[in-house]
């Protein structure tokens, strides 16, 4: 593998926030936002929630005399929101969106603190009806029965459309972008994620199977290369690096005498055993930040459990360190945390000792402008 060169990589990118909840500095832990525990005590069953198992409960649960959907997942209670889908239909189309306009609709009928009227909030969270209407959209509450399809707009925006005997019933279109899917803000964001980051469950290590006829062969001896995908540059990719063991197994590389494939190998997966550490110096909006220490298993475990892809590149290295860039992507919710990891070479020789990381957060891809590599 040749040295990948990423001198330079400049992000231009307009955030965003939505007030859609009031603001609860100490969430209960038990809800996956904010804004799920405000709709819990509105509903008056915060308690219950409490206890409730893992589970997706459509019985029992109404607000207005129209039917619920709750979903609890991992002890977190992930989604509360209007009836609107049937499973299939989840399947079929994208359950991130579903699951944004079930919870939309309900929260807006909810007695909650907001400072903007219906239309403003509209406007402001830029979502359009190119059929239909917000009232008509409403109407759909508890009614599974219409044929519906949806649409990724160039990972910047989804259309979600229904149809009523073949003809189109409504449509909505909105941005993709983790702050709008949630209902949440920047600030929330940055807090759950250091708490996540320090509560993630590691990964339980299973070896992928490869076959030969996966890997590519280059002209180094004992050296296989798994060819993935990349994220806007060829050299910020998922390309994972093999050498066959003396069973004559493929297992990936982790040697000094080859770091950069070493480093992509440990840093987008959980298949290199270690005692590696990494030094996590979260940047917060708008200056602020907050340091941790978790193991770089766990570090991997969370972005890959948060449903990221991880890409990776090297942006220089010398007898020493190397300096590198991790990008997490989660293309469904419309985010990268973007991550320059700073890695002693030595640490490939003793697997242990610790990596420097400095992550920016839930940069919203639909608003990224210019990513290029000098």
């Amino acid at each position: 593998m040749r040295h990948l060169l990423l001198r330079k990589l400049c992000i231009i990118a307009v955030f965003t926030s939505i007030g859609a909840s009031t603001a609860i500095v100490s969430a209960q832990e038990r809800f996956r936002t904010d804004l799920l525990a405000d709709m819990a005590k509105v509903l008056d069953i915060s308690g219950e929630l409490d206890t409730l198992p893992d589970g997706c409960y459509m019985d029992g649960y109404s607000y207005r005399k129209k039917p619920l959907r709750i979903e609890v997942h991992d002890n977190d209670v992930r989604h509360i929101g209007y009836l609107m889908f049937s499973e299939r239909q989840r399947t079929m189309t994208n359950p991130v969106v579903c699951n944004f306009l079930e919870r939309y609709l309900l929260a807006n009928d909810m007695p909650l603190e907001r400072k903007k009227d219906l239309n403003k909030q509209l406007a402001e969270d830029e979502i359009t009806f190119p059929v239909g209407s917000y009232d008509r959209l409403t109407k759909l509450v508890g009614d599974t029965t219409l044929n519906l399809t949806i649409e990724n707009c160039n990972n910047k925006r989804y259309v979600m459309s229904w149809y009523k005997d073949d003809r189109p019933y409504c449509a909505v279109d909105f941005p993709i972008g983790y702050d709008l899917l949630n209902g949440t803000t920047m600030e929330e964001n940055e807090r759950r994620m250091a708490s996540g980051l320090r509560n993630a469950e590691t990964i339980e290590i299973h070896p992928a199977e490869v076959r030969r006829e996966q890997l590519l062969t280059t002209w180094q001896p004992n050296y296989y290369v798994l060819q993935g995908t990349f994220y806007l540059l060829e050299q910020l990719n998922t390309n994972r690096y093999y050498e066959k063991n003396r069973e004559g197994d493929f297992v990936p590389i982790f040697s000094s005498k080859y770091p950069a494939e070493s480093l992509a190998n440990l840093l987008t997966t959980t298949e290199i055993k270690n005692k590696l550490n990494v030094d996590v110096c979260l940047k917060k909006y708008p200056f602020d930040k907050e340091n941790l220490r978790i193991t770089v298993t766990q570090f991997v475990s969370y972005f890959r459990q948060q449903g990221c892809n991880l890409y990776f590149g090297v942006k220089s290295m010398d007898e020493n360190v190397a300096r590198c860039l991790l990008v997490a992507h989660n293309p469904a919710e419309g985010y990268c945390h973007t991550i320059d990891v700073d890695a002693p070479l030595n640490v490939l020789k003793e697997k242990s000792g610790s990596l420097g990381a400095t992550v920016t957060c839930f940069v919203p891809t639909s608003k990224i402008k210019n990513l290029f590599a000098d």
